[in-house]
This record gives structure tokens, C-alpha cells and sequence, in this order.
């Protein structure tokens, strides 16, 4: 609990004092609040108190396998429900009269709301999941045949039967330790021709089949996903397919077989929620989407209910790239949204990242560097951004990398258009975009613009070049438009690149000259403090850099005077580690300190009561 702790406090001190006041809002993001019991909420209140507070999506979720909060001809009514009440009728009428979008979360083989007779049911038909030690679990086998129908069988109803616009998977195992039922045996032996003659010893951890068995349930996940996206596509093309996934990929994967990024890859999804208790990963995963899709920060426990550390965790998910979040509630909206109103939803944040016309991207230009494709750009050099908006045609002419670079920036896959604007009678989202118009520009991961890069206008398609200097630090390529469809009310739009960083072109540096520049950094950072800055402040921190080059440095601030030296202290207060790259990069103005933060690249441990007071100085090493 304690490293937990010190973790977000280090992670939030840092996004507030080394970097940049941020924005008070921003435009061009969801702002989405996910309800894990929707059962007897007063939905009209609760709408009107989203719009209220700068908020434009909800993930209520309404049901599982266990049992439903709507009327199903599927699934039991869910213990806790009100039979003859409909909550996800009555959430979507209300947010339609307040203009929020309605994604229903959807939590794939949990039992959750499942009354003690659906339980024995389940269990007496021999659906359940079951431990390697025998032990039965209340959540269904992911391998049964009856419970996959199931799964997307009642997706489908709501697709079929409900205005919503997305329908949010959250398909994932409650541990590694599931499933080792007698019908996973004889599926993974059925699907793989393997012959288990110890069970389940061969497929636990150290078992000769342990990593087949893993990638096996894996897949199980990601079929179940693969199925249910493209059967609810072809009900409604205008329906999001989305998914709640968790921020650490290598634990998503292992414990959770959960292997969300070929969910992405594989076009499933059309935007990722990161479950974030803390955002030490966030910018790892933005970078590991390549701007496919766009990555939302979902944001719980321990901030749930605590508007500082929520607008905290909201400001450090804009600093990592995030195209917007979600708030996991409990309790009460007007204990924590009226402030985060007052901070950073103020502005309209419309228009979502998700609703934009199909758009292609293609970087090109002497400031690209080798190899085709990497994230980093030469600060400095000509960067040329050639655009496709509108219907999806021939692929932009390669030139100087552009193919290549291609890859690695957003490709929105299909038109849609905001809630509310699908008919069924209509048989789908047939229209055609008639006039694209907008404009695009080179903006930081939060939002701020850096410089616009021009505009653009014309039909079903539009295609445009555009040429500008590559800054210095992380930015990204947005483009901000609005599109007119025959018949109907113009409907904003953006599509943002994934992240890239613009770096100075140096020599490599040998470990004798890295070593010579870090001890300069280190006496630079000493004379620059002054002495109402450590005013009353008593502390030694110990400051590690790792790399070639790298050493152990102490700093002591001590009765209003900083010295410094080289080597080990005994007692450091604060310990503090990076490597020689990045704090070199940090010095240089190339890198924000919340990003090294956010991505664990930096690390501060020690008395949590010292942080505060010593991230401004830190600050000064920027620069």
C-alpha cells in the first residue's frame, strides 16, 4: 500500500511542478464517467449533471452473463434490478435529451448480478470456471461452446434491440489460475492436436505445454472479441466497438490473458479505454497503439471520489497523449464533478476523437530518420504531412519514407456519426460525407498547439500537403475539421498521429564525455537554486544515472545551502534514478519530466512529506 501510494504521489507531483501550467481544459476528447452498478440511478439527474460538468460519454454497465438490467429474452433479471424497470431505456432516453453518448460496458464471463439460482444452474450444467486444485469459480468457462453463444448472443441483443452508441468489452480471466475445467481439456487438446497426459500439471506454470496453454486461452479471448465486433459491426456500422484493457500489456497478457494490443492491431476495436490506477505505463501504451485507434484513460481507484487526484490523473493522461478519459464514480457526481468543472472539463470538449471521417496520414521529408518508421524526428529539419480525408481511396505516393512512415500514424477505419443519428428503418450508415472542411496542425501530446500547418476544403475526399519546421520535444499531427453529410447538420471531427519526438542531431556520445557533461549538470543544478528556494528544507537525495557514462551523485540541502559531490550517501531521504540519455535529454529542453514520470523512465522514492518541495527544483535541471 505504501509504494502504491508513494507511486502516484511522485507520478502527480511530478505532472504539477516540471511541467508547464497546463490548459484548463481542452477541446477534441471524451470526457466519459463508467458506472460499475447501474441498477435505480435517477438517469435524467444523472445526464443533466454530465452535460453540467463538461461531460459527453457514460459507460453504465447493465448487465452480464449473470443477469440484466434491461429487458432480455437471454438473460435473468440481475439481482438488485427492479422487475419492469428498463435501466438502460431509461439511461438512453435521458442522454439523448442531453447529447451524451451511451457505450454500455459489457464484462465477458463475469456472473456478476447472477442470483443464487442462476448460480446453481450454471454450475449444475457444468459452465463454471474451475481452478488447477479442482476449486469452481463463479464466472463462466471461456472454452464452452454455451457460454460463447451466450456472451455474443446478448451483445447482440443490445445492438439489436437499443440506440447505444458503442458497446464496451471488458473480456479478460479474473486470474492466470483459471480456466482448468475438464471442457478446456479437451478443447485446447482438440484445437492444438496435442496429447495432455498430465492434467492440468502439463499446462500450469512449468508444465511442458504451460506457454501453448497461455496463448491458447489468449486466443480464446481474442476470437470471443474478433466475434462479437465484426456480428455487431454488420448489425449497425455505425456502432463503436471498444474495449477496457489494462495498462501493464505484459500483466494483461499473463495474468488476465488479456492480449488487448492484436485486438488494435487486427482492427476490433475503435478505441481503447487504459484502466489507470496509476498512469506509470500510459505513454508506453499510447506509443504501442501508434495512433490506430484513439487510447482513453480510464481512471479508478484510488482516485474515485477525490477531484485532486482525479484533475492530477487527468492532466498527467493529456500530458502522456491520451485523446481523453473515464472516471470509474462511486457515490455521488456532485461530490467530485463541480470540481473538475471549475479545472479541467470547462471548455466544451467536443468533438470526440473517435467520430472521424476514414483519414490517412504520410510522413515524408529530410527530418525523418532511420530507421523508417521510429518515432523520433530530427528537431529542426523540413517534416512534410500529406493528408487523405474523407472516402477511402488509393494509397497517398510514397516519397522519401512516406510508405513506410506511414504505418506507424492513424488510420480511422470507418465513418460514424454522434448519438442518436442512427435509424434502424435506414438499414445502416449508408450516407456519404458531401463537404470536408478543417484544418491541421502540430500540437504537444496535451492539446496545445505548436503551429498550424494550413487548411484544407473539398468534397468526399480531400488530399493536401503540408511542410513545417519538426519541433523540438513530443508532438503529434491533429486535424481538426467538420464534415457536412446531404440532409443532415455538420458534425465536427479530429484525428490525431500517434506521438513523435523531435531530437537534435548529435554525435554518439563516448562514456567519458557523458560522464564529464552529467558532473556539469550537477554543478549547474546546485548554483542555480536559490536560497529562498530550501528555505527551512533538510534533506540529502541520492541521484542515480544509469548508462554509459552514468555515476552516483548526492545533493544536500541543508540551513538554506545546496552542495553536491560525487559518490554513495549513507542516508539519502530521497532516491532518485534515470539514465544518462534521458537526463541529458531532460537538460536539454528535449523531454518533459512528467513524461519520464509517467513512464517510469524516472523514479523518486523516499519521504513522500520532501517530494513536493524538491520537484521545483528538479525543474530547474530543464532547461
Amino acid at each position: 500500500m505504501f509504494r502504491a501510494r508513494v507511486s502516484l504521489v511522485v507520478i502527480l507531483l511530478g505532472v504539477l511542478a516540471a511541467r508547464p501550467a497546463p490548459a484548463e481544459s481542452r477541446a477534441g476528447e471524451l470526457r466519459g464517467v463508467r458506472f460499475e452498478n447501474a441498477a435505480g440511478r435517477d438517469w435524467p439527474a444523472v445526464m443533466q449533471t454530465l452535460k453540467g460538468n463538461g461531460f459527453n460519454a457514460v459507460f453504465p454497465v447493465v448487465g452480464a452473463a449473470g443477469g440484466a438490467l434491461y429487458v432480455s429474452k437471454l438473460l435473468p433479471l440481475a439481482d438488485g434490478g427492479t422487475k419492469g424497470r428498463d435501466e438502460l431505456a431509461e439511461a438512453l432516453k435521458a442522454a439523448k435529451q442531453n447529447g451524451i453518448e451511451v457505450h454500455v460496458g459489457w464484462r465477458s464471463w463475469s456472473l456478476q448480478g447472477a442470483t443464487p439460482k442462476t448460480l446453481k444452474q450454471y454450475e449444475d450444467d457444468g459452465r463454471l470456471m474451475r481452478r488447477a486444485d479442482g476449486q469452481q469459480l463463479n464466472w463462466l468457462c471461456p472454452s464452452e461452446p454455451k457460454n460463447r453463444a451466450l456472451e455474443k448472443g446478448a451483445v447482440l441483443e443490445l445492438v439489436r434491440r437499443y440506440d447505444i452508441a458503442g458497446i464496451q468489452l471488458d473480456t479478460r480471466l479474473p486470474s492466470a489460475e483459471v480456466c482448468f475445467c475438464d471442457t478446456c481439456k479437451e478443447q485446447f487438446g482438440k484445437d492444438t492436436g496435442l496429447k495432455i497426459e498430465q492434467w492440468p500439471a502439463d499446462v500450469t506454470k512449468g508444465g511442458k505445454y504451460a506457454d501453448r496453454y497461455e496463448n491458447w486461452r489468449q486466443g480464446l479471448q481474442t476470437s470471443l472479441v474478433k466475434e462479437i465486433s465484426a456480428a455487431a459491426r454488420q448489425e449497425k456500422p455505425a456502432l463503436f466497438v471498444s474495449a477496457a484493457v489494462g495498462g501493464d500489456v505484459e500483466t494483461a497478457r499473463r495474468e488476465t490473458l488479456q492480449d488487448w494490443p492484436a485486438w488494435v492491431e487486427q482492427g476490433l476495436v475503435d478505441f481503447i479505454c487504459v484502466v489507470i490506477d496509476f498512469p506509470d505505463r500510459l505513454a508506453q501504451d499510447i506509443g504501442l497503439v501508434k495512433g490506430r485507434v484513439p487510447v482513453y484513460a480510464g481512471i479508478g481507484v484510488p482516485a474515485a471520489n477525490d477531484p485532486t487526484s482525479q484533475i492530477l490523473l487527468v492532466e498527467g493522461s493529456r500530458a502522456a497523449g491520451a485523446d481523453g478519459f473515464s472516471l470509474g464514480l462511486r457515490g455521488d457526481l456532485n461530490e467530485c464533478l463541480p470540481a473538475l468543472r471549475a479545472n479541467v472539463t470547462a471548455a466544451d470538449p467536443n468533438p470526440m476523437p473517435h467520430g472521424g471521417p476514414p483519414t490517412i496520414l504520410a510522413l515524408s521529408g529530410p527530418a525523418l530518420l532511420a530507421p523508417a518508421g521510429s518515432h523520433r524526428v530530427q528537431a529542426g529539419k523540413k517534416l512534410s504531412v500529406e493528408l487523405q480525408v474523407g472516402m477511402e481511396g488509393e494509397d497517398l505516393a510514397a516519397d522519401d519514407g512516406a510508405a513506410a512512415a506511414a504505418d506507424i500514424l492513424r488510420q480511422a477505419r470507418n465513418a460514424r456519426r454522434p448519438v442518436g443519428g442512427f435509424e434502424p428503418e435506414s438499414g445502416g450508415d449508408t450516407a456519404l460525407t458531401s463537404q470536408l472542411s478543417g484544418r491541421a496542425v502540430a500540437e504537444t501530446p496535451g492539446g496545445n498547439e505548436l503551429v498550424t500547418l494550413g487548411v484544407f476544403t473539398g468534397g468526399m475526399t480531400v488530399k493536401s500537403t503540408f511542410s513545417f519546421v519538426a519541433p523540438k520535444g513530443p508532438f503529434r499531427v491533429a486535424i481538426y475539421g467538420t464534415a457536412q453529410d446531404p440532409g443532415g447538420a455538420p458534425r465536427g471531427f479530429v484525428v490525431r498521429s500517434m506521438v513523435f519526438t523531435g531530437v537534435e542531431e548529435a554525435p554518439a556520445p563516448v562514456a567519458e564525455t557523458t560522464h564529464d557533461k552529467l558532473s556539469a549538470l550537477m554543478t549547474k543544478f546546485v548554483k542555480q537554486v536559490k536560497p529562498e528556494d530550501v528555505a527551512g528544507l533538510n534533506l540529502t537525495a541520492q541521484i542515480s544515472i544509469t548508462g554509459g557514462g552514468g555515476g552516483e551523485w548526492w545533493v544536500t540541502a541543508k540551513e538554506g545551502k545546496v552542495t553536491s559531490g560525487e559518490g554513495l550517501s549513507k542516508k539519502p531521504d530521497l532516491s532518485i534514478s534515470c539514465s544518462a540519455e534521458d537526463a541529458l535529454a531532460l537538460s536539454r529542453g528535449e523531454m518533459d519530466p512528467s513524461a519520464l514520470l509517467a513512464t517510469g523512465r524516472l523514479s523518486i522514492s523516499g519521504d513522500i512529506g520532501l517530494m513536493a518541495r524538491l520537484m521545483p527544483l528538479l525543474k530547474r535541471m530543464a532547461g
